[in-house]
């Protein structure tokens, strides 16, 4: 059973739990668009699978180089950044030539 008593008592903690559900959930939305976008250019599920492990791949180069950069640094405002930066790139305009 899940102890839910912190989602009741702190109201801080029910919106940062909520924000992070929403944020995830795009973020997964994003993967599997991005997925099935590669699939449909490329036809190719070799194509998908290199996408996988150039994520991996980044993923793991970030967890080595960005865990010295953030132990060196203001984590707060590291985050905020963080944001800010993810949500310009979210923003960035579909070019119509990709689109068919």
């Amino acid at each position: 059973m899940l102890d839910l008593t912190p989602l009741r008592v702190s109201r801080d903690y029910r919106l940062l739990w909520t924000g992070q559900f929403v944020s995830e959930l795009g973020y997964q939305f994003a993967r599997v668009a991005i997925y099935v976008q590669v699939f449909e250019l490329t036809g190719s599920a070799a194509a998908v699978g290199l996408t996988g492990l150039t994520g991996l791949g980044g993923l793991l180069a970030g967890s080595l180089v960005g865990s010295s950069f953030i132990d060196a640094r203001d984590r707060r405002s590291i985050v905020m950044w963080s944001q800010v930066f993810l949500a310009i790139a979210a923003a960035e305009p579909v070019s119509s030539k990709t689109c068919t």
